[in-house]
């Protein structure tokens, strides 16, 4: 029975030093185009929306197998695994809350077991109707799901 669920955040947290986007973008040859982007919205200039997009537009190209190799290299913390054990046996559902592209969330999620990402989702094929990212479940969808009961509920200690 799960009783309750921590949430974990990708970049900065479980990926130390760089963010797993930069680390993408490093390896696809777009480094330079994501620092920009991501200056542009820290200044203002550039919307979320619009980092996202110039951000995707460098995976037009590769398929989730390219990603998943590229992914391999990603630095991570020690004792990921661990702590996802930890949280299972205690009954608490792992989860990746995050702003990191979906094939960094499924990633995490296959190599360590957690039970799912929320993250904005990549789209090879991209038009002026696209959405800006958003989550794919937010935390009360995953709590009905899991049968936690959110209207009184109780700390975790760790």
């Amino acid at each position: 029975m799960v009783r309750g669920a921590v949430f974990f955040d990708v970049d900065g947290t479980l990926v130390p030093r760089t963010s797993s986007g930069q680390h993408l973008a490093n390896l696809l040859g777009r480094a330079e185009v994501v620092r920009h982007a991501e200056a542009g919205y820290a200044a203002g200039t550039l919307s979320n929306a619009e980092v996202s997009v110039l951000d995707a537009c460098g995976w037009a190209t590769r398929t989730p197998a390219d990603v998943r190799g590229f992914l391999e290299s990603l630095p991570l913390v020690d004792g990921i695994a661990e702590t996802v054990s930890w949280c299972r046996r205690h009954g608490l559902a792992p989860v990746l809350a995050t702003l990191a592209w979906e094939p960094v969330g499924t990633y995490l999620c296959d190599r360590f077991g957690f039970d799912q990402a929320c993250g904005p989702r990549s789209r090879p094929r991209l038009s002026r109707r696209n959405r800006p990212p958003s989550c794919t479940a937010t935390p009360r969808q995953l709590a009905e799901r899991h049968g936690i009961d959110t209207e009184r509920p109780r700390p975790v200690c760790c």
